[in-house]
């Protein structure tokens, strides 16, 4: 996502885009890929929580894991399997320089590394010859060797998941949610008892501007705003007024009210938000599922049983 926020979007690459959305670099899908997790204390399980409730599959190791838990693997499997690998175990005489030339040559190609554990579980120069060489497609590591560093639609009940999976309270509204379902809540309750604020509706008349600055009033200080819905919701200079005065903490917009981005666009210049150029529906397999969706809603459109309406 790094690629595609921030000093991009700043630097007017979206801006003067021919299309609506921007991406320069190949995206994926967290949705049925595997999750190697070696290290699986208190954190790992976590971590494990988290990828299931994105639909993928974990494989874990740990010396003190029970040989059947349903999760379990050996790590000759995760290295050979994952599609991410995540290390979440204590730097040993065992483990230094785990991840290193041969144990990454055992990996997929474009495998994903992610290490919160401690720096030296990674030969740094092997994995830096590895993502320069495309072996390995990507790392996120929040340790390093030595420190400091020198030189309720599909899409909102799949957010309501992850969120849960974080120990979150869901707080859920939608016309046509159960009035009996247990995450169902007002908007006013929204606004105001909601740390973190997340868009998933269509763009109506009625949606439009829905976050403006008296909404944004109602709401607790501090809270976050997330859009991956439509730009328009939001009324982006009211959004920036807030952003800026510390009365909403933080923003991340996937969409903004036109497309590309307007040099203009007060949000460029608000504090702590971070901008993607429509770019959530990118992945080759995201683009797919999405086919297959409008596919099988003309289907029930013809066979007299419309699916996914938005006028409900």
């Amino acid at each position: 996502m790094q690629r595609h926020s921030d000093a991009v979007i700043r630097d007017n690459r979206w801006t003067t885009c021919k299309d609506f959305c921007f991406w320069d670099y190949p995206l994926i899908e967290l949705a049925n890929k595997k999750m190697g997790i070696i290290g699986y204390g208190a954190i790992g399980k976590a971590v494990a929580k988290v990828a299931k409730a994105l639909n993928m599959e974990v494989l874990a190791y740990s010396p003190s894991l029970d040989p059947k838990h349903p999760d379990r693997a050996s790590m000759e499997t995760i290295y050979k399997e994952s599609d991410i690998i995540s290390l979440h175990l204590p730097l040993t005489e065992q483990s230094r320089g785990m991840i290193n030339r041969e144990t990454i040559a055992g990996m997929k190609d474009g495998v994903i590394i992610l290490n919160t554990g401690r720096g030296p579980l990674i030969n740094e120069q092997d994995l830096a010859d590895a993502l320069n060489s495309g072996k390995v497609y990507a790392a996120a590591v929040d340790v390093v060797s030595v420190e400091p560093i020198r030189a309720h639609g599909a899409i909102g009940k799949a957010v309501g998941k992850v969120a849960k999976a974080l120990n979150m309270e869901v707080l859920a509204y939608s016309p046509s949610l159960d009035p009996k379902h247990p995450d169902r809540a007002s908007m006013e309750t929204i606004y105001k008892e909601s740390d973190i604020i997340s868009l998933h509706l269509p763009l109506t008349e009625q949606s439009r501007g829905m976050i403006n600055r008296d909404t944004i009033a109602k709401m607790k200080d501090g809270v976050i705003i997330l859009n991956t819905g439509r730009g328009p919701l939001v009324n982006e200079q009211d959004l920036a007024d807030a952003l800026n005065s510390g009365k909403v903490y933080a923003a991340a917009v996937d969409v903004v009210s036109v497309e590309p981005i307007k040099a203009d666009n007060p949000l460029l210049k608000a504090k702590n938000i971070i901008i993607t150029p429509h770019i959530a529906w990118a992945p080759l397999q995201t683009r797919e599922r999405l086919l297959g969706m409008a596919i099988r809603n003309v289907e029930h459109f013809l066979a007299g049983k419309p699916i996914n309406r938005v006028d409900l």
